[in-house]
């Protein structure tokens, strides 16, 4: 259930998420706070909670989940990379829809290579000719996904290292 806050909520919520430390917040409070009904304030806390924290439950995990099927692309692909750092395969449905659909995400091709399954394989593949968002993140991923080693196989040391 979306939470209805007052308007000024937003604004004040939103310099909340993006000046303060996201281990500054209590679990509880960012799981209300994925639950907004701004898509903003849901994508912000997704992503507090799924990449800045390495808190890690199936109540969290659940909450990743839910905020995957959201109606919203950030929130879906933040949600999906929170679910890929904690290795949970239940966004592999997801992602390979994700992967096959003809908006495709730089968050969505670092889920896969965070995953390194192989059943993305044959959905990454697809992106070689066409996706030119990231070719270097898309071949980090491909040699994730099949298996193969790669210099630093940490996504934070991979996205740092590439970080333009």
């Amino acid at each position: 259930m979306r939470m209805a806050h007052k308007p000024g909520d937003k604004t004040n919520i939103l310099l909340l998420l993006q000046n303060r430390d996201s281990n500054s917040f209590s679990e509880a409070q960012l799981r209300e706070w994925m639950e907004h009904d701004d898509p903003e304030i849901r994508d912000w806390a997704t992503f507090s909670l799924g990449s800045l924290t390495e808190l890690d439950s199936e109540g969290i995990r659940q909450a990743l989940l839910h905020r995957a099927l959201d109606g919203d692309f950030d929130t879906v692909s933040e949600a999906l990379l929170g679910l890929a750092r904690r290795r949970d395969r239940r966004s592999i449905p997801i992602l390979i829809d994700r992967l096959c659909s003809n908006n495709v995400g730089q968050l969505d091709v670092q889920s896969a290579g965070t995953l390194a399954d192989k059943t993305l394989v044959s959905p990454l593949e697809s992106l070689l000719d066409w996706w030119d968002v990231d070719t270097g993140l898309l071949e980090w991923a491909l040699k994730r996904c099949g298996g193969e080693p790669t210099e630093d196989t940490n996504l934070d040391n991979w996205v740092a290292a590439n970080d333009e």
